[in-house]
């Protein structure tokens, strides 16, 4: 099956998901410069011992950042995409096929048949049955270094699955896809102790849409 991977505001190619490696799309789609620029450049920035990516999608954050940290979660909602991802991803990355969200239970996974890495989502639209689990339940006991959260929307649930864990959880790198309720993140994470830092005004892609990314931490 063909799947186009869209790269910002261009597409690279088409790829067969068979031919894939970890040695050549994920690296490529990690290191374009057009790549969420500005986000991309800041996360590599980052280090630590965990790294959690939350809608991990392909894998473009954990081939970016599989040297900064010692392990990575790469948790994914889509099952066609996890097989991919759990044939590929580095030695020090685990991959979690489900969904964060608020509960433990089950949710509808609406994507799109034609490009799956296109991003699926949780909210709104019917689509196949898939496990949904909270941040809290993967977390647990366990300190995190920095969250990705890239959903489709469902930024919100996976914020309330783990607020039962947010002392854990050093910093956040979350992509906000209503830009309306940028105000309400920064108020909704400073009750937990998080400053907050804009790190774009989004990320245009073909269709228009155009999201943007905050960066919430605590000073150690």
């Amino acid at each position: 099956m063909l799947w186009r991977i869209r790269q910002g505001s261009r597409d690279l190619s088409f790829f067969r998901l068979a031919s894939l490696t970890w040695q050549t799309m994920p690296k490529r789609a990690s290191e374009e410069t057009s790549f969420e620029p500005k986000v991309s450049s800041f996360a590599k920035t980052l280090q630590g011992e965990l790294f959690i990516d939350v809608g991990a999608n392909i894998g473009q954050y954990v081939s970016l950042l599989q040297e900064n940290f010692r392990k990575i979660l790469a948790i994914e909602a889509d099952p066609a995409i996890c097989q991919y991802l759990k044939r590929v991803c580095p030695r020090n990355c685990e991959v979690i096929n489900a969904p964060a969200a608020d509960i433990l239970g089950y949710a509808e996974l609406a994507r799109n048949p034609d490009n799956l890495v296109d991003g699926a989502s949780i909210i709104g639209e019917k689509g196949i049955k898939v496990r949904k689990i909270p941040l809290s339940s993967i977390i647990r006991e366990q300190n995190v270094d920095l969250v990705k959260v890239d959903v489709e929307g469902a930024e919100w649930l996976v914020l309330r699955g783990a607020e039962q864990v947010m002392d854990k959880i050093r910093a956040w790198i979350i992509e906000l896809h209503d830009p309306a309720r940028k105000t309400e993140l920064a108020s909704y994470m400073k009750q937990y102790g998080y400053e907050c830092t804009w790190l774009d005004e989004g990320t245009q892609y073909t269709d228009g849409y155009s999201y943007p990314h905050a960066y919430f931490f605590r000073s150690r």
